[in-house]
């Protein structure tokens, strides 16, 4: 009762960022933002960090907690569509090919490291209509084949601090094939942030069907230690 609340909305790739204006909560806990809060994607895809803030006065002292959060993928596809996704209850992804003929896609969606169990958000999401520019290929390029596998490493969560500093210089590391890719090292960094995509011509074999995936963090004297792994069928 009394508490009041604004949103903030960044792109985490360019880091521009948007606030709503601040509304009152009502005694069902409840808070109308109704308001559009528009950000320039930059590139093909990108990250939104939609945070919920306690804009009250009685808790303005030291900053503006957070209530809790939403992270909103967006990319742009070639067929002129816009994908969105993000986590929806019981960590159960949310996602929608979107074009403007749909309408806004309103979707609600619970907030991350809530304040409360129950917090929630309802977004209404689209976007406005762009063109894909692929850069033509030359002349001489021919496609390596009739499928290929795309990967996008988007982002890491609460990985483990594995070094004397309290931290960890994460990575991960692509094995398909009998190849291995990486991506770049991000130091200092339990929450790290890669969004990279890597592109593998298909081996239809049987032997191999799976991608496997190892982040690792990057030691003094070229020392690695793994921080986990996971395999994709």
């Amino acid at each position: 009762t009394g508490s009041a609340v604004l949103v903030h909305a960044t792109n985490m790739n360019s880091k521009v960022d948007r606030r709503s204006a601040t509304r009152l909560v009502n005694p069902e806990g409840h808070a109308a933002i109704d308001e559009l809060l528009k950000i320039e994607l930059g590139d093909k895809d990108g990250i939104i960090n939609i945070q919920v803030h306690d804009a009250s006065r009685k808790n303005r002292v030291g900053g503006q907690p957070v209530f809790g959060r939403v992270r909103l993928h967006v990319a742009a596809a070639k067929d002129g569509s816009t994908l969105m996704w993000c986590l929806g209850a019981d960590k159960k992804p949310l996602a929608r090919r979107w074009l403007p003929a749909m309408g806004p896609w309103q979707v609600t969606v619970p907030l991350e490291n809530a304040t409360y169990p129950d917090a929630s958000i309802t977004l209404a999401l689209s976007a406005d209509p762009w063109t894909y520019a692929q850069v033509a290929p030359m002349s001489s390029y021919k496609t390596p084949g009739a499928r290929t596998v795309v990967l996008q490493v988007l982002e890491g969560r609460d990985l483990p601090a594995n070094d004397w500093a309290g931290t960890s210089d994460p990575y991960v590391q692509l094995f398909y094939d009998q190849c291995t890719y990486s991506t770049r090292t991000l130091f200092n960094s339990q929450q790290p942030l890669w969004n990279e995509t890597f592109v593998f011509l298909e081996n239809p074999s049987l032997l191999t069907r799976t991608v496997r995936l190892a982040v690792r963090d990057h030691g003094v004297a070229d020392k690695t230690e793994a921080l986990g792994v996971a395999t994709l069928n």
